[in-house]
């Protein structure tokens, strides 16, 4: 809507610092904002969206992935050779608090 538009436009110039010529990390993260430009230029049959999590899900994973990924292409199916997990890691060291609290009241 464009009341939405304006909001966003307001936060962008109030809230993100753009010295450093991009939109911050925490901006780029609403997905959901940035691509109302492109629905609007583009049918949205023409998109799809897919969560991150999914390629870890145990009911979907990589190959499902890429499965809609090509056929929402219109491209041949590929199986990928070797699903093993690669630079996969653990992060043991929680978020610190002071991360946590801005976050939440973000």
């Amino acid at each position: 809507s464009p009341e939405e538009d304006v909001a966003w436009e307001r936060y962008i110039r109030t809230r993100v610092p753009l010295n450093t010529g991009s939109y911050s990390p925490l901006a780029r993260g609403m997905y959901a904002l940035q691509c109302r430009q492109w629905f609007r230029s583009f049918s949205k049959d023409k998109f799809l969206v897919m969560k991150l999590e999914d390629m870890s899900d145990e009911d979907k994973g990589e190959q499902w992935v890429l499965d809609r990924a090509l056929e929402h292409l219109d491209l041949p199916k590929f199986e990928i050779p070797n699903l093993e997990k690669k630079n996969a890691r653990i992060y043991d060291d929680p978020l610190e608090q002071n991360v946590c609290a801005w976050l939440e009241n973000f």
